[in-house]
């Protein structure tokens, strides 16, 4: 007797904005620092004292703590043939068929960007608000948006 698990696919949240964005809090940090400094003496010194190094250190501190954050809480999202499961560390939702009222794809109207970023909607029962899903904040996203329509086209069967 064999349990042969249907089909499920597996997107893990990115967290290279975090890195991107502490890599250039850092640099101009250390670029920053040097200029404000002085070298005498092959000897470098660094002003900490000034207010955008204290400013630049708070923004390294938050960006630190929100990667960490969520490299810690490991969101996922997880869709099988009838269900999605929204899954962190903490706790994990499935929503089946039965309990969705509609899927809608569009586009965020919050970015007032030409090319705007595709956003995912699911309208659940129970629920006042709707789930938004944004494809791009997860790895391999066009995958993401394909199995979602995917998931659509058979939800309208």
């Amino acid at each position: 007797m064999t349990d042969i698990k249907p089909k499920q696919t597996v997107y893990q949240r990115k967290l290279d904005f975090y890195w991107r964005f502490l890599s250039i809090y850092t640099i101009s940090l250390l670029v920053y620092s040097i200029l404000k400094g002085s070298m005498e003496n092959w000897t470098i010194s660094i002003v900490l004292r000034d207010p955008l190094v204290i400013l630049l250190i708070i923004f390294i501190l938050i960006t630190l703590g929100g990667l960490i954050y969520n490299f810690y809480k490991k969101a996922e999202i997880i869709i099988g043939k009838d269900y999605i499961i929204f899954k962190t560390r903490f706790r994990e939702k499935k929503y089946s068929f039965n309990e969705i009222n509609k899927i809608i794809l569009g586009k965020d109207r919050a970015i007032r960007i030409k090319s705007s970023t595709p956003i995912i909607k699911f309208f659940v029962t129970g629920r006042r608000t709707s789930i938004r899903i944004r494809p791009s904040s997860y790895q391999n996203e066009k995958n993401l948006i394909h199995d979602i329509q995917a998931f659509k086209k058979s939800f309208n069967r």
